[in-house]
């Protein structure tokens, strides 16, 4: 208790000492460069930039998406999504267990999870319109409507189409 009384004291000394070195004449004005402003040893530079440039590659209509589970963000632009994942762009939507997005390209990744039985579950489901198409994997840019599936099965019509590696192309 004596520091802490000591330390108080020595306070008060100090600013009595200033109150009584002010003069009583006129009004107080501080004076010029009273405060001097020293260099901050932190950098003030962001690492993570605040405005985007907008890539060559960037769609132009907003992406939709959610998940279940989580979503990380990373700073080269990608979005990872786990968990009953969906992403939508215009008429084209993504549903999987795991879809990583790219902002800059404009491209999609997505594929389903294996449990420790070897099931795989949430495999990914493309829809272009109406049209689903089951795969167990999938690469897609929304911005030139190209990609890349493998092992996708679809209906169309009456008949079912099936490939172990397929290539996604809109005109």
């Amino acid at each position: 208790m004596n520091i802490n009384i000591k330390y108080i004291l020595r306070v008060f000394a100090v600013l009595l000492a200033a109150v009584v070195a002010i003069p009583a004449q006129g009004a107080f004005v501080p004076a010029k460069n009273l405060f001097v402003s020293l260099q901050d040893s932190i950098s003030t530079t962001d690492s993570v930039p605040s405005k985007r440039e907008k890539g060559a590659d960037a769609v132009e209509d907003p992406v939709y998406y959610e998940s279940s589970d989580s979503m990380v963000w990373s700073r080269t632009g990608n979005a990872h999504l786990y968990g009953n994942c969906e992403v939508r762009y215009q008429k084209v939507q993504l549903n999987a267990a795991v879809i990583t997005m790219n902002m800059d390209s404009s491209e999609v990744r997505a594929h389903g999870v294996t449990d420790s039985t070897g099931v795989v579950s949430g495999i990914p489901v493309f829809r272009d319109g109406d049209t689903p198409y089951e795969t167990d994997r999938i690469k897609y840019n929304f911005k030139s409507q190209r990609g890349f599936i493998n092992n996708v099965f679809t209906a169309q019509g009456d008949g079912f189409m099936t490939g172990e590696k397929a290539k996604i192309h809109h005109l």
